[in-house]
């Protein structure tokens, strides 16, 4: 008898914690556009996107290619200045490692 209890004592905890669900992880939020990317950054809504708003935005790939993508120097550049600029990235990186370069949607004006 007292070989029962002391095993009910052991088992009914393992078990209890056998069966406790796991703590979910947090889900990542969902990773934007390149258009809603530039969008809310944009804060102005006006298109042409400001180097003050790209750091508020905290858009380091565009912070760092901003004078190479403002060739003019207007202060600002906009969604097509973007693309371009990643797409001439991509064609040159293409070209030096001899691949094709990666589809892209086309145009995003």
């Amino acid at each position: 008898m007292r070989l029962a209890i002391i095993l009910a004592a052991i088992l009914l905890p393992i078990s209890a914690f056998a069966q406790t669900a796991p703590a979910a992880s947090p889900a990542k939020p969902p990773r934007q556009t390149f258009r809603e990317h530039f969008d809310s950054a944009n804060t102005t809504h006006d298109g042409h996107l400001t180097l003050d708003q790209a750091k508020d935005a905290k858009w380091t790939a565009v912070i760092r290619r901003f004078d190479k993508m403002d060739a003019d120097h207007k202060g600002f550049v906009t969604s097509q200045d973007i693309y371009n600029e990643f797409a001439r990235e991509r064609a040159e990186k293409a070209k030096a490692t001899g691949t094709a370069p990666a589809a892209t949607g086309g145009s995003k004006s």
